[in-house]
């Protein structure tokens, strides 16, 4: 379940604060989909088919894998242009080594030209965290291809200079200070307008499809501090848990009656919290309880929790009825029932005169007739295929007999 407001965020390191949202230009965390959370609607559109994955925490479709040759998106938008300062922060798997140009994680900018476009990626002219400006490249030396989540940061400082000298590069929340490749460093960065953001690709040059797992995407139009870095690659959750869609399960029941209730697993959810009407009995922390009925109705809600805390409550309305119980005969008495089994439509002839109830297997009452003698029909045409119960009574008289509605 996609939500666009950023606050929602949980779990955040209590050393370094709440995960910054200054200067943020857009955010995207990939919870089931590519819309941005940062608040300015910078939507990602695809193109190819990037795939929804597990992330980090192993929840299911909160990160999406990329085939590095035709998968990327693409925004209506630009990042901050010309000189202006600007962080991106993201959340990388990869198993593939240096291909010869790289792997773009986040670019916009140019067309074409020194310095015009700005771009972040992975294992450029080495196995790298690297900085693109356009026939200009810095790259920092890590190893990423161990297929493994890591956490990447660029920020670029203007006050300290118009280069890339004056762009700081986190890997695991840890400043880098040696560099595989520098070519340019010096080149003057003067974004352009010539492509909107894109992620996974080099819109420039239509080339380098980023080949793997990304998550957690943020571009900010300013410098971020060591602290702010540290409190984003801290954060323990960027996707708030998705609630159950329903609780499937009886909602008329007989008091004692036992009952099981559930719903579908929820992606990423590690547990469930069940709570009962008042006087009913039951416990579970999976997707599925076996409630026992009380005397009073009410409503059955179900939490699926997670890392990042609980989902809105599922709920579902139960009702008590009254129900009869299954006497044994006390004395024969004289009746004609047919056909039975059959499709619902039953035919009863009673010699004197009697009452009727039908029940279900359950003990719920379908119908109540007083005073029947002679023929009469009844139909359950309407209710589901199974076992159900007739108590005939009469004056010191009672007999149950099954019938079967096919």
């Amino acid at each position: 379940m996609k939500k666009t407001l950023l606050f929602l965020l949980c779990g955040v390191s209590l050393l370094y604060g709440q995960v910054t949202t200054n200067g943020l230009v857009a955010y995207y965390p990939f919870c089931g989909n590519a819309q941005d959370a940062s608040g300015n609607n910078y939507h990602l559109t695809p193109t190819g088919s990037p795939l929804l994955s597990n992330d980090r925490f192993g929840a299911a479709n909160n990160a999406y894998v990329f085939n590095g040759s035709s998968d990327y998106f693409k925004a209506q938008a630009y990042g901050p242009m010309n000189g202006h300062s600007r962080t991106v922060t993201f959340w990388a798997k990869m198993s593939s080594n240096y291909n010869g140009s790289g792997y773009a994680v986040l670019s916009y900018g140019g067309p074409t030209g020194f310095g015009t476009r700005y771009e972040v990626g992975l294992n450029g002219q080495c196995n790298s965290l690297y900085n693109d400006v356009g026939y200009g490249q810095v790259a920092a030396t890590y190893a990423t291809t161990d297929n493994l989540w890591h956490f990447y940061a660029v920020s670029y400082d203007s006050l300290v200079s118009n280069d890339l000298t004056a762009v700081t590069y986190y890997i695991d929340g840890i400043v880098q200070s040696s560099f595989c490749y520098n070519y340019g460093n010096t080149m003057p960065i003067n974004t352009g307008l010539g492509n909107p953001i894109t992620i996974g690709y080099l819109s420039t040059n239509d080339t380098r499809y980023f080949n793997g797992s990304l998550d957690e995407v943020r571009l900010y139009n300013r410098t971020l501090s060591s602290a702010e870095i540290m409190a984003i690659k801290t954060s323990t959750c960027s996707c708030v848990q998705a609630a159950p869609v329903a609780v499937l399960g009886s909602t008329v029941l007989c008091s004692s009656a036992g009952n099981n209730y559930s719903v579908a697993p929820v992606a990423g959810a590690s547990s469930y919290l069940w709570t009962l009407p008042p006087g009913w009995s039951g416990s579970s922390t999976s997707n599925t309880i076996h409630a026992t009925a009380g005397t009073g109705s009410g409503t059955i809600t179900v939490k699926a929790t997670s890392a990042c805390g609980s989902s809105t409550i599922t709920s579902l309305s139960v009702k008590i009825t009254t129900c009869v119980g299954i006497p044994e005969n006390q004395a024969e008495l004289e009746y004609q029932l047919f056909p039975n089994p059959n499709k619902g439509k039953f035919e009863v002839v009673l010699a004197d005169e009697t009452s009727m109830t039908i029940t279900n297997l359950f003990g719920q009452v379908i119908s109540v007739s007083a005073k029947i003698k002679g023929k009469t029909y009844f139909d359950l045409s309407e209710h589901a295929a199974g076992i159900y119960f007739i108590l005939f009574e009469q004056t010191n008289l009672k007999r149950v007999v099954k019938i079967i509605k096919e």
